[in-house]
């Protein structure tokens, strides 16, 4: 009877058990995972804007100084990934050269290469971009008062006032003077007929001699006509290419004044401009300036030697005390215009003082 009892009891167990267990199991097992959904597709960068500029110029073709301005556009694209891409036009191909400022300014072109002894009558703060003559003993001199104190500050300030960002001054020249006849001393230039543009015009009148324009492509028959007795157009490498040497007979050294190119840009252009480009840009202004002195140094040494040994050219020389006294007439033309420019006065302020560091004046 117990037996019985015992079986049955188990019976119900087992029955108890099977009925049960699919629950167990059901609410023991993981939930099903949810399908992820598929990850989003990482958007493109979006392509990086690209400027195109064109960049006027105030030389010729062929120029000593022209593989340093072609380069300047070669490296400013390679080093902005080719975002920045300046194409340049010698003088005249895009506008007329007497016409570059205000193409720039009122952004008909976004930039320009060119010299501030075009621009005086814009602004006459300009005159110390290209630098004066007999205020600087070489082109470290220019460097100091432009980099340590301030000159080219000073500059920009005024350019900006026409909507004109100075990217850089650059010096890379010395400027001399041919002549058909010998010059050493101050004397020597009085009443003489020099072709000259700028303030070295109004400093070689201060001297006592009387000067004219002419544009570059008729110098040569003005001296050879003897419409001009001398010339001052830039260092001596671009002279000889226009063959001043031929119709003159004597070269003045020391050179007259250690002068400057200059890069400019249309402000709204340049504001336009992200941070790394206008770096690269600046940049690139600064080793076009160190290769520009490089090869004008080159082809003035080798213009010099065959003007000596096959032309028969004479070099003479102004001593010291004499180029004291252009200097000092210098001062004057200085003196003269920062009475009427607050600007210029400034920066002659700059000029002067650092003359005085050197010696250049009392």
């Amino acid at each position: 009877m117990k037996g019985k009892r015992l079986a049955t009891v188990l019976g119900i167990c087992v029955v108890l058990i099977l009925a049960v267990l699919p629950f167990i199991v059901a609410c023991g097992a993981p939930a099903p995972k949810e399908a992820s959904p598929p990850a989003p597709k990482e958007a493109s960068p979006p392509a990086p804007k690209v400027f195109k500029w064109r960049m006027a110029g105030f030389l010729p073709r062929g120029t000593p100084q022209e593989p340093a301005i072609i380069g300047l556009c070669e490296h400013v694209r390679e080093a902005s990934g080719e975002r920045l891409d300046i194409t340049y036009y010698a003088v005249n191909e895009i506008v007329p050269v007497m016409e570059m400022w205000e193409a720039v300014s009122k952004g008909v072109i976004e930039m320009a290469f060119s010299y501030g002894a075009y621009w005086p009558g814009k602004t006459l703060v300009a005159a110390h971009s290209c630098g004066l003559a007999y205020t600087k003993q070489d082109v470290r001199d220019f460097h100091v008062l432009l980099d340590v104190l301030g000159l080219e500050d000073v500059i920009r300030e005024g350019y900006a006032e026409h909507n004109i960002h100075l990217v850089k001054v650059i010096p890379c020249l010395e400027t001399v003077m041919q002549t058909k006849f010998p010059v050493t001393k101050v004397a020597d230039l009085k009443g003489r007929v020099i072709r000259a543009t700028g303030m070295i015009a109004d400093m070689l009148t201060e001297a006592g001699a009387s000067t004219v324009f002419f544009p570059g492509p008729e110098i040569y028959g003005a001296l050879e006509r003897g419409v001009a007795e001398g010339v001052v157009y830039g260092p001596l490498a671009p002279q000889y290419d226009q063959g001043f040497h031929e119709v003159c007979g004597y070269l003045l050294m020391p050179p007259l004044a250690v002068e400057a190119d200059e890069f400019i840009v249309n402000m709204d252009a340049w504001n336009s401009l992200p941070d790394d480009l206008k770096e690269i840009l600046t940049l690139a202004c600064v080793e076009a300036g160190r290769h520009s002195s490089a090869l004008y140094r080159h082809a003035s040494q080798l213009a010099l030697k065959d003007m000596v040994e096959n032309w028969g050219t004479v070099v003479t020389y102004m001593p010291e005390e004499e180029r004291a006294k252009m200097a000092a007439c210098m001062v004057k033309v200085m003196d003269r215009y920062s009475a009427e420019d607050p600007l210029f006065a400034k920066a002659t302020k700059i000029v002067k003082d650092y003359m005085k560091l050197i010696g250049l004046l009392d």
